[in-house]
């Protein structure tokens, strides 16, 4: 035979036995550094396609084409030899795939690859153990330890230092830091405008006052929006309403805007809209069978309970059995009055879920003299409302038995006859509590919505509200402008 052709034939096959060769023999470590490791991702794609080749050397071919560090453990099995068929793979889910097929385990440490088997992985998070020292800007260290529970036991709180001190392995704090990053942000506060007010059930009944009614949709005109030349309450010309969209009368009337009326001059008088229930209790305020019982702002974190107590504390004693046969006594408390918690919660719509727990008590009598009996009225709700929006809680009814003495100056004084000139009436008094909150997002210790337009004093609207009734006067305005510059044109003419 020719030499020339079995030297063909030798060479023929010599790169099918290269590449076998590199499949087939055991690698025992690899590692691809440099700038390439350092830009890679988890989303990088990786094919390979291999039948019977060792684990090593599948693990090496992956390192290099996704630029990732790959590292084994003293457990991984070198001889260990899978069939692999992958194309255009992220770099994680391959090697997910071939470090599960061949029953090991692995982590990420930077852009390496750790793989070992689960054993080993377990027990090196117990390698490497040291203190960290973390200082939190904003979150609680209680709650924050609570939240850690689950990763790691040897969490210490230091509150005066709003700090946690852990001992744990690198691994495990790379962990926590991120989870303490995603956490540890500044927190809103909301200030709670709150106004409880007891009102005379007696008087309200006999002006036919139905609260209920009152809640619903009403909307009166009032002080200076009454037209001269009518002798009514209009809006806009003649039967005509100055609203550009029906929609507007879907907005609750302490929502709507400041409309100007016909028949003013064009300096642009307003009318403020507002409910009967608001007109209602103002006129019973000023007519003394209403009460303001407190007229408070409360500030509180998100998600943090604000407290209210107006009443008093009354003490009592408590006898209990000592050790040794004696007897022992104490000093208990019992608060009574009217107590209210509120717990906001700034959802991420913007939204504030009010979680409000009001209680109304009184001492009914003591017992022996010493033990309070108390009457208690409470209800605890959740509601969702939005910044700037009122809720109003009722149907805490009450009643007082008043002894009203009535006397003539000066004959009622005298002896012996003094009682012919004075008498005493006894009737019961009916209250009912309503409770008023309103909350707001403050943010840097301002107001977030709802502040005051400083064009138009005492007008406390949002934003779009605000704007949209600020354009309707400056059209109203141009609309008057229109109307006279027309009629001096024709009485020029």
């Amino acid at each position: 035979m020719n030499p020339i052709a079995n030297f063909r034939l030798l060479i023929k096959p010599l790169p099918f036995l290269l590449v076998s060769f590199m499949l087939c023999y055991p690698l025992v470590g690899f590692a691809q550094g440099g700038a390439g490791a350092s830009a890679a991702n988890l989303n990088t794609p990786v094919s390979l396609d291999a039948d019977e080749a060792y684990l090593p050397s599948v693990l090496a071919i992956l390192a290099e084409q996704s630029g990732f560090n790959i590292v084994t453990g003293p457990g991984v099995d070198k001889a260990q030899k899978l069939s692999i068929r992958l194309q255009d793979v992220p770099i994680e889910q391959a090697i997910n795939l071939v470090v599960r097929a061949s029953g090991l385990s692995y982590e990420i440490v930077g852009n390496s690859f750790l793989i070992a088997s689960t054993e080993t992985l377990t027990k090196d998070d117990e390698v490497g153990l040291k203190p960290y020292l973390i200082e939190l800007q904003h979150a609680n260290v209680e709650e924050v330890k609570d939240l850690l529970a689950d990763l790691t036991d040897n969490v210490q709180t230091l509150p005066m230092g709003n700090a946690l001190l852990i001992n744990t392995n690198p691994k495990t704090i790379e962990e926590i830091r991120h989870i303490i990053d995603q956490i540890d942000k500044p927190s809103f506060q909301i200030m709670l405008e709150t106004r409880i007010i007891e009102v005379e059930t007696n008087y309200a009944r006999e002006m036919g006052i139905d609260w209920s009614k009152l809640t619903k949709l009403t909307t009166i005109l009032v002080e200076n929006g009454y037209s001269e030349a009518e002798g009514i309450y209009t809006l806009g010309q003649a039967g005509e309403s100055r609203f550009e969209e029906l929609g507007d009368f879907e907005i609750l009337p302490d929502q709507q805007g400041y409309q100007p009326l016909d028949g003013l001059s064009n300096i642009g008088h307003f009318s403020r809209q507002l409910t009967a229930f608001d007109v209602t209790l103002d006129f019973m305020l000023k007519n003394n069978v209403a009460e303001i019982v407190a007229d408070t702002r409360l500030t509180t974190m998100n998600n943090r309970q604000a407290n209210l107590h107006i009443g008093e504390t009354i003490p009592y004693t408590v006898s209990n059995v000592v050790v040794g046969g004696g007897t022992g006594f104490s000093i208990e408390r019992e608060n009574v009055g009217t107590k209210l918690e509120i717990k906001p919660i700034v959802n991420a719509d913007g939204f504030i879920t009010l979680e409000v727990t009001p209680e109304v008590s009184s001492v009914v009598e003591l017992i022996n003299g010493e033990l309070p009996r108390t009457k208690v009225r409470k209800a605890s709700t959740t509601v969702i409302v939005k910044d700037g929006e009122r809720v109003v809680l009722g149907g805490f009814l009450g009643s007082e038995d008043v002894n009203t003495e009535y006397r003539l100056p000066f004959f009622s004084n005298l002896p012996l006859i003094g009682n012919w000139f004075r008498y005493n009436s006894m009737e019961t008094k009916r209250t009912e509590l309503l409770i008023e909150i309103t909350p707001h997002i403050l943010k840097n210790g301002k107001l977030v919505n709802g502040d005051v337009h400083e064009d138009f004093p005492m007008i406390d609207m949002r934003d779009e509200m605000r704007e949209k009734a600020t354009q309707q006067h400056m059209d109203y305005l141009q609309e008057k402008k229109n109307i006279m510059l027309e009629q001096d044109a024709s009485t020029g003419e």
